[in-house]
Formats: C-alpha cells, sequence, structure tokens
C-alpha cells in the first residue's frame, strides 16, 4: 500500500484488447507485430493504465504481455489482468453466440495456475464425447470438427470456434470453485451482434437474456442509453434493476482490437475510465459504484478546478511527523483514527496553510500545542502547481487574507448551533449561503445578503418613508384645519368686538373733536382715514418683505444644502449606470432663472416701498411751534399718496391749530393709532375668518390625501413584501429540487405585526380611568385585533385603508371620550388630536421579516443537532457557487446515525462532485456509503510529556484491502456499514 496513495482517482481502462496471436480473427500482422503492438499500448493517449487482455477460452496472451512487461516494457500501464472470452451456447438474431467475459483478478502469485485449472471444469459436448476448454483438448475438437487439418495451430482456432458453453455451467463452476467466487467477475456483451441484447429479438429467450444479465457482474457496451438503463435511469428503475436483474450494473467498453490500428482506439473516443486505485479490486468497487466509478467519455468526469483544489500538503522542520508530501485525492477525503491519532490535527494543520485557522481556538490543535510547532511549516501545494508555505504559529497577518477553504471545525459548527437560543453568527451564515445561491448576475457589485436586501427592497422603502411624511404633514394640516373651522365663532366675537371697540374709539376721536370748527375737524378727518389706509398696506409690505427673505434663506439652503447633497447621494447610489461627469451635470438642480437677483431685487424694492410708505423722519415739534407751522401737505395733494410721517405730522398741525390742549392731543393721536391697529387687526381677522369658513372642502381634500397616503404606505410594505418573495423564488426552486431534509428548508416571507406595541402607544394617550368603551387596560389591543390585524397582516392596501376607516369611524367617540385633561380644550387639544391622528395612521409597528424554517418551525426553535444537519446540508447542497475546497471536522457530532445516513451521505456524494471535501470522521457511513475517494488513516505513537507524539497517515481508496480492514478497525460499525451497503446496493460480497 502507498502511505501517501492519492486514493480512487479516474484512470483510463482498456478491459477487453486482444493481442497478435489471438486464437480468432487475428489480424495483426507485419513484421515484428509484438514490438509494434507493445508500442502502439505505450504511445495511447490518453496514456492507457489498466488492461484486459484478451483471448479466446485462454490467457497465452495474457502471459506473453506479463513477460513483456517484467522485461520494462509498458511503463504506464500498472495493472494487467486476464479476460477469458467465451461463447455460450445461445445464439442472437445474427446466428452469433452470445459473449461472456471472465475477468480475472491477478492479486494472487498462482492466478495464471489458477485460471487454467478453472478452464478446465469449462466442457463442450460432441457426439458424446466431452471437450475442456484447454489447448490440447480444443485442438482434438477442431480436428473432429473438420476432418484432417495440417497443423495444430488451424486445428486449435477450429476447435475454439466451436467450444460452446453452457451458461448455466459457469455459473456453477464459479459457485463450486472457492477461488473463482473471489477473483473472476463476470462480463457479458450487451452488442445486439453478440451480446444480450440480440436475444430481444426472439422473445422466447426473454428469460434466458435475464438470468445471464442478472448474473453477470459487468456489462461490455458504450451505448448511453444502455449506461442510462443499466444505471435505473431508462427504461427500468433501480427497484426494477433490484428485482429483476440483480441490481444496478457498470457498462465498461475496449478496443476490443483484433489490429494494430485499433490497438487502445475505441470506436467514437469513447475511452472507458474507472475511478480507483490501479488494482483489481477497483472493478469490483466499480460493480459497488456503477454511476460514481465507472465513464465512457473522451475525458472522465470533472471535479474540482485544479486552482481550487489541494494536490498534497507537507509538514516540514517538525521532528514529530515525515516531511513527505501527503497527497489528497479532489474528491472526499476522510481521515479516520482512534482517539488521540492526530486526524484534527491534520485538519487544522491544513486549515493554517490555507489561511482558515482559528488561532484563536483553544480546542485547536494549533492553539494547544503552539508552544511546541515553533519553526515548523505546512506547505500545501494546489492542483495548478501553485504552492504556499505558512509557519505553524499565529502571526501578525493572520487573518488578514481571504481564507482559501471553508473549514467547519467541531467549534464553529457548535458556536453557531448553540443550545441556547440561535446565535446571530448562524443566521448570518445562513444568510450567506443564501445570497450565493442568488443568480450571480443579479448580484454584481453587491457584497452581502444585507446589501441585497436593502438593494432590492430600498425603492419601496423610499417610497414608505415619502408616504409616512405625507401623512404626518396631512395630519397636521387636518388638525390645523379643523381648530381653524372650530375657532370661526370665536374670531367672529374677536371682529365684532374688534369694531365695536373701533367705533367706540371713534366717537371719542368725534368728541375730543367737537369743537374744531367743521372744515378743520373734516380735513383730520380725512386725514386719520388716509393714514389708517396707508399703515394697511405698510403692514402688507412689511409681511411680504418678509416672506421674501424667508424665500431668500430657502432658495440658499437648496443652493448650498439640499442640491450637493442630492447630486452626491445619486452619483453614489446610481454608480452603476456609469454616466460621465458632463452626463451626471444634467442632473444638477437648478432653478430655472436668477431667483436670487430676483428676490434680491423684490426685497429692494419693497424697502423702497416701505420707506416711502413710512416717509421722511419729522423733527418733534411744541404746540406752539406746531401753530406756527405751515402746512405739511398742500391742499389739492391726494392724501392716499403721502407718506406716513407727513400724514401724522399734519394731523398733530391740525390739532394743535384746532387749539385743542396736549392732553387731548395725545389723547386723539392715541385713539387715532389704537382705531389704525385695530383695523389692520380687522382685516386680517376678517381674511382668516373668510378662508377658514371654506375649511370644510379642505378637510375632504385632505381626508381623500390621507386615505391615499395611508393606502399608498401599505402599498409599498406589500411591494417589499413581494420582492423579497422574488428575492427567495431562486433558492425556493433549488430547495424544491432536493430530497430528505433539506426539501423541509423554507424561507418565509410574512408581514409581522405588533400589536402590543401600537395599542401601548394608543393607550399612552388615552386616559383609560375615564368610564367609556376602552376603560380597561388591554380592550383596545382587544377591539384592534379583531379590527386591524387580519387586515395589517395579510390584507391588500385598499383592504387596510378600509380597515382603518371603519376602525375610526366606529371608535372615534370613543377616542374623544377618553380624551386626557390636558386635551380638554386650545392647544393642549390640537396637540392631543395631532397625536391620536399621527398614531392611529402609522405603521412603523408593521413590518416586512424573513424567517428561516424547517418544517414549519423557525430556526431558533430546533435542537442544536437538527441545526447542524441544516447548516451542512447548506454547505453541501445549496452553497453551490463557493467552490472551494470544504473541510469538515466530525460532522456527525451530536447526530444520530439514522440522520446521518439519511440525510449527509447522499448530499456529501453529489457535493464530492463539484468540490474537494476533507472531513475528520469516527463514522463508518460517512466513509463507506459515501464512497469516499480517499480514505487517510491517522495513528500516533511515543507520547513523551512535553512532546508531540510521532504522528503517521497512510492513505489510500476503499478498494484497497488495507484501507477496508482499518475502516471495520477503527470505526464503530464499520463492517457493518460495508455489509449494509452491499445489501442496500444488491452486491454480492466476496
Amino acid at each position: 500500500m502507498d502511505a501517501y496513495s492519492a486514493g480512487s482517482v479516474w484512470h483510463r481502462w482498456d478491459p477487453h484488447i486482444h493481442g497478435p496471436g489471438t486464437l480468432l480473427n487475428d489480424q495483426f500482422k507485419g513484421e515484428d507485430v509484438w514490438e509494434s503492438y507493445l508500442g502502439c499500448i505505450e504511445a495511447a493517449a490518453p496514456k492507457l493504465r489498466a488492461l484486459g487482455i484478451t483471448d479466446y477460452g485462454s490467457i497465452s496472451t495474457y502471459e506473453r504481455l506479463l513477460a513483456s512487461r517484467s522485461e520494462g516494457r509498458l511503463p504506464d500501464v500498472e495493472l494487467l489482468f486476464p479476460n477469458i472470452e467465451l461463447r455460450l451456447l445461445v445464439g442472437t438474431g445474427t446466428d452469433t453466440a452470445v459473449n461472456l467475459h471472465l475477468l480475472v483478478c491477478p492479486d494472487d502469485t498462482d492466478h495464471v495456475e489458477q485460471t487454467k485449472r478453472f478452464l478446465l471444469t469449462l466442457t463442450f459436448e460432441r457426439k458424446g464425447e466431452k471437450y475442456r476448454c484447454e489447448p490440447g483438448d480444443l485442438i482434438r475438437l477442431g480436428r473432429a470438427h473438420k476432418g484432417q487439418i495440417e497443423s495444430d495451430i488451424a486445428a486449435l482456432e477450429e476447435g475454439t470456434n466451436q467450444f460452446k458453453v453452457d451458461f448455466q455451467s459457469v455459473r456453477e463452476a464459479r459457485k463450486n470453485s472457492q477461488w473463482a467466487r473471489k477473483n473472476i467477475l463476470f462480463a457479458v456483451s450487451g452488442s445486439s451482434v453478440d451480446g444480450t441484447a440480440g436475444l430481444q429479438k426472439d422473445s422466447s429467450f426473454a428469460s434466458v437474456r435475464k438470468e445471464i444479465e442478472s448474473e453477470a457482474d459487468i456489462i461490455f457496451s458504450a451505448q448511453p442509453n444502455a449506461r442510462s438503463f443499466w444505471l435505473g435511469k431508462g427504461a427500468a428503475t433501480r427497484d426494477d434493476l433490484d428485482r429483476e436483474w440483480g441490481g444496478c450494473k457498470p457498462c465498461l467498453h475496449g478496443s476490443d482490437a483484433h489490429k494494430l490500428s485499433s490497438v487502445g482506439k475505441p470506436a467514437l473516443d469513447r475511452y472507458c475510465w474507472i475511478k480507483g486505485e490501479l488494482i483489481f479490486e477497483s472493478l469490483r468497487q466499480a460493480c459497488i459504484e456503477p454511476e460514481g466509478r465507472t465513464f465512457i467519455g473522451l475525458e472522465p468526469p470533472s471535479t474540482a478546478r485544479p486552482s481550487q483544489t489541494i494536490a498534497s500538503m507537507s509538514i516540514l522542520k517538525a521532528d514529530w511527523i515525515g516531511a513527505e508530501p501527503i497527497r489528497l485525492n479532489p474528491g472526499l477525503v476522510a481521515i479516520i483514527g482512534p482517539r488521540g491519532s492526530g486526524k484534527t490535527a491534520l485538519a487544522d494543520i491544513l486549515a493554517a496553510g490555507t489561511d482558515a485557522a482559528e488561532w484563536d481556538n483553544q480546542r485547536s490543535f494549533l492553539y494547544r500545542a503552539r508552544h511546541l510547532l515553533k519553526g515548523s511549516d505546512v506547505s500545501v501545494s494546489w492542483g495548478d502547481d501553485t504552492e504556499q508555505t505558512t509557519p505553524l504559529i499565529q502571526s501578525d497577518t493572520d487573518g488578514e487574507d481571504l481564507p482559501q477553504v471553508r473549514y467547519l471545525s467541531q467549534q464553529f459548527v457548535e458556536r453557531l448551533c448553540l443550545a441556547e437560543g440561535v446565535s446571530d453568527e448562524l443566521l448570518e451564515e445562513m444568510e450567506r449561503v443564501v445570497f450565493q445561491a442568488y443568480p450571480s448576475e443579479q448580484r454584481i457589485g453587491i457584497a452581502s445578503f444585507t446589501e441585497l436586501l436593502a438593494t432590492n427592497a430600498s425603492k419601496h422603502r423610499a417610497t414608505l418613508r415619502r408616504e409616512r411624511e405625507v401623512l404626518i404633514s396631512v395630519s397636521d394640516a387636518l388638525v390645523n384645519e379643523r381648530a381653524a373651522k372650530a375657532n370661526v365663532p370665536a374670531m367672529e366675537r374677536q371682529l365684532r368686538g374688534l369694531n365695536e371697540r373701533m367705533a367706540a374709539d371713534q366717537r371719542d376721536v368725534a368728541q375730543l373733536l367737537k369743537s374744531v370748527p367743521g372744515t378743520d375737524r373734516q380735513r383730520i378727518e380725512e386725514l386719520a382715514e388716509a393714514r389708517n389706509r396707508r399703515s394697511e398696506t405698510l403692514v402688507q409690505r412689511m409681511r411680504r418683505k418678509t416672506a421674501l427673505a424667508e424665500l431668500e434663506e430657502e432658495v440658499d439652503d437648496v443652493q448650498d444644502n439640499f442640491a450637493p447633497s442630492f447630486e452626491m447621494r445619486i452619483r453614489a447610489d446610481y454608480a452603476d449606470t456609469r454616466l460621465n461627469a458632463s452626463q451626471w451635470d444634467m442632473f444638477s438642480l437648478t432653478f430655472a432663472g436668477d431667483v436670487t437677483g430676483l428676490l434680491q431685487r423684490r426685497n429692494e424694492a419693497e424697502a423702497k416701498e416701505i420707506s416711502l410708505l413710512q416717509g421722511p423722519t419729522i423733527k418733534p415739534l411744541s404746540i406752539d411751534e406746531l401753530s406756527a407751522a405751515s402746512s405739511y401737505i398742500s391742499a389739492d395733494a391726494k392724501l392716499l399718496e403721502q407718506p406716513i410721517s407727513l400724514l401724522e405730522a399734519e394731523l398733530k398741525r391740525l390739532h394743535a391749530l384746532a387749539g385743542i390742549d396736549e392732553s387731548n392731543n395725545r389723547k386723539v393721536s392715541l385713539l387715532q393709532s389704537t382705531i389704525t391697529k385695530a383695523g389692520v387687526e380687522a382685516t386680517q381677522l376678517n381674511e382668516r375668518i373668510t378662508y377658514a369658513k371654506l375649511a370644510d372642502e379642505r378637510i375632504r381634500d385632505l381626508l381623500v390625501k390621507r386615505s391615499n397616503a395611508y393606502e399608498k404606505s401599505f402599498a409599498a410594505l406589500i411591494a417589499e413584501e413581494e420582492q423579497l418573495k422574488e428575492l427567495y423564488e431562486p433558492l425556493r426552486q433549488r430547495i424544491a429540487s432536493q430530497s430528505g431534509s433539506l426539501a423541509k428548508l423554507s424561507f418565509q416571507v410574512q408581514r409581522r405585526v405588533d400589536m402590543e406595541r401600537w395599542t401601548q402607544q394608543g393607550e399612552a394617550l388615552l386616559d383609560l380611568r375615564k368610564g367609556g368603551p376602552f376603560q380597561l387596560q388591554g380592550t383596545l389591543l382587544k377591539v384592534s385585533e379583531a379590527k386591524l390585524r387580519g387586515a395589517w397582516e395579510s390584507g391588500s392596501a385598499t383592504e387596510v385603508s378600509e380597515a382603518m376607516r371603519q376602525f375610526r369611524a366606529e371608535n372615534e367617540d370613543a377616542l374623544v371620550t377618553h380624551a386626557p385633561k390636558d386635551a380638554a380644550s386650545g392647544a393642549g387639544r390640537q396637540k392631543w388630536a395631532r397625536q391620536i391622528s399621527s398614531w392611529l395612521y402609522s405603521s412603523d409597528h408593521i413590518s416586512i421579516a424573513y424567517s428561516i424554517q424547517y418544517d414549519d418551525v423557525d430556526v431558533e426553535q430546533l435542537s442544536p443537532g437538527t441545526r447542524g444537519i441544516l447548516l451542512l446540508l447548506l454547505y453541501l447542497a445549496i452553497d453551490t457557487e463557493d467552490d472551494r475546497p470544504l473541510i469538515i471536522d466530525q460532522p456527525e457530532e451530536n447526530l444520530d446515525p439514522q440522520s446521518i445516513y439519511s440525510e449527509l451521505v447522499e448530499h456529501f456524494r453529489r457535493a464530492k462532485q463539484r468540490r474537494q471535501i476533507v472531513i475528520v470522521t469516527h463514522n463508518a457511513n460517512l466513509v463507506v456509503n459515501t464512497d469516499a475517494d480517499q480514505v487517510i488513516v491517522a495513528r500516533s505513537e511515543g507520547h513523551v510529556p512535553g512532546c508531540l507524539p510521532r504522528m503517521h497517515y497512510d492513505s489510500g481508496g476503499l478498494e484497497n484491502a488495507g484501507i477496508r480492514k482499518q475502516v471495520c478497525d477503527i470505526l464503530e460499525g464499520g463492517e457493518i456499514a460495508f455489509k449494509e451497503r452491499a445489501k442496500r446496493l444488491r452486491v454480492r460480497l466476496r
């Protein structure tokens, strides 16, 4: 046994090849034909590694080839075995006998003698004379059949051509020989010319055909439909094959060369590939695992990419292990051994050499032996001929590189599948696998599952955010409109009071001016009216100027903050559009014109108008000075065009001329100023009353807008829900095609409604001490559960909006009944109404959530063992995007044997076809029933305190008898696993 054999790998075999001197149809011609024949084999491409040397009832060609190889020929051919072709006493529709091949194991040193002895047990009877399958009797048979034949060779050929065997006698001969049962495989031709397929032309041979095929171990056929049939993928199912034909069978094919031009050159380049070591036992394993171990085609089935396959590892500068490279199979590698033999050590070291070590894992070999590993390195060689050497102690740079393998240590799986609750790391790992399962073309430039969710839901979340803002704005506007409408009577009372006060003030002014001559009094009244009118205009101008200043600040904010921020955001969010700089410039937010200049000009104009309205500053004068002063305004001047300062100065002058004393003069001025202010206030109040009286129409519009915004917010939530379902669809389809536990895995997208949170927020706004419908805590929850939960959880946006409309209509009076004391009137009531509206139409208690479920149970509620199975299944069956080597330390931990067999075995078998897998295991099923491609057997010796024990590793495939024995000796249930596999596959163990 090769200590570091890579185990079961694909090799090209030619199990059916004749040679010069073959007893029938010998077309090998030319001088030194044997040398030419050997040269053809040595030059074959792809290289021939195993040959079944074929002849009719003889092994003489095989013996000659053995001699040539012992002389140094055929250096690439590691296995030669006899293929004895016999003709049965059953003919096909072409009058050709069905061919049966005896494939003989060459392992025994006396196999040549044993084979000849077995052939002597095969006889042919003619005219009462029995002839054995040996040269002398065949020569006699030839002469007996054809009469006088000059040479023994010609007689031997004729006798061989006439020699036929009864299938039952061949079967009995093998059955009765212990050596034959152990060393001979039956292969039958599947051809319609000289094989069992030719028997279908005569239905009377149907039973004979099934009998022959069911006893056969191997079918010689290169037809794709024949391979499909014998794998249970054609006209017959696997159950049919088990019941009628003794199980599935491998289809093999050789060149069947009878001339030099055909040596190693089967028709249509249908080369025969067998996975296994170059020993005869690989044929037996192919009979057990026909689909996984045999292939006919130009090249063998591909496995992991060379760049993603660890070809070998070497542990350097270590006195506790040899430095020879340990070769690794590109498929499934199983590391076994007694406890403490160094199994996990090998996995940890391999992880260290591929940047996947868990240096801080205190239970790992690397951590526990860190003081003894100083100076040692691990060298890893990859299938693409790249190499990497890594120290076996942690360095400052460890952890910076992306791991080149996926390493699932025992502690990693235990950490992810905690007994109490579920770690975020498990959910993150599951999300990572889900993300990798999503179509790659739809996640280009997206780095994670969370980012994928955000990307797919961003549009709907933005819509939801905008509609929630609209709801807040509309709710505020409704409160204000209703407050304004409710305030109309109060404003009308206020207006009446203002008008009454102005009338009284005007009467008081008239009384104070009653002594003024009529002409002067009329002039004073005209001036007072003009001043009042001009004061109203001044107030309007000042309000306009204030609004212009605020608008200018808003414009500045848009230009300085909002627009640059918007442009930066869209450039970042939509960088994938690959727009160039000039194209991005087209998205700049700019106003249609020079709004800043416009506002500045308007502001300056208003300031000028205000200055003109106010007029020049006039120096205050005493009564005497006023009496002597000339008029400030000419008699023919238009008073409504005069500045306020001149109108007030002229009023004061006329008061002085009229003889009004200083005290009354101040009273008149004050009253006239009060009348002016009241007039302005009354004008504004009139405007507000007029506006408030039209509130009903605006309220109707706002109610429609609020209903629409509420419906749109839920439409956005539902759109996000549908988007997430679409996101999971590829994964759902992939899971649907799986079997076993994986088919029970699902990713549920649903609306989650936190009714308790919503009702608690509502109850916080109510006085539950008051007598009323919601007096008792929890009543609001009960009512809302009945009226709203169903719509919130599964209703359409329209149904949600209608449910809220009905809820409000049925409960609005009840809510008002429970209004708190500080909401009785005024600003408190408005604040409460705003809070109630915001609460009712909120949706932040509703979220779109996804959950990972198994058999309709959330992962959080599963046992650690079930979580472990799911995690492994995700890696093996769903995580197909990751083709890095997968290293798993004891995947069977915490799993029952039935779960391992029923859930994991088949997925390991499938996964090893696309990625390299290395498992450390104590479980025989994970070695035998997965048909592990390589078994590495670990053992250690010489346990000395303070030193590492000497570690040894042997390796090989399951076809290797020594490896099989160690599997049985080391693994619990190893022998049982082999027997169970044979029973399951209907295989005869010899």
